[in-house]
């Protein structure tokens, strides 16, 4: 049975429930307290929304995503697996999987392990 009070909201079909942190998790997914999801979007097992973060709707966030603390990503977009948006980044373009995108506009940035994707 799940507690009323803990109850966030809904993400697809599942129930976004706040743990005692105030994250909400559902599925594997997490998302940090402030973020914000809107309608139609999609969010895929195993993505981590950092504080602030907020997501357009008709967005798609693939499977094992990063956001970090307070980007903007613009409605109907594809995030695709992988992917690691950076703090502060405002996302306009679609991103590719396993792709590390930051600034605003969000542009691919090397990734930290230097293999230039």
């Amino acid at each position: 049975m799940v507690n009323k009070r803990r109850v966030a909201g809904t993400c697809g079909s599942c129930l976004l429930i706040k743990d005692k942190r105030g994250i909400l998790q559902a599925n594997d997914y997490v998302s940090s307290l402030l973020a914000s999801l809107y309608h139609d979007a999609v969010v895929e097992p195993f993505v981590r929304l950092g504080p602030g973060c907020h997501v357009a709707g008709h967005v798609i966030v693939g499977r094992g995503t990063t956001i970090g603390i307070g980007p903007t990503i613009i409605e109907e977009l594809v995030i695709d697996s992988g992917a690691v948006g950076a703090a502060g980044s405002v996302v306009i373009n679609d991103i590719e999987a396993g792709a590390w995108v930051a600034g605003v506009p969000a542009i691919a940035k090397p990734r930290p392990d230097g293999d230039g994707t």
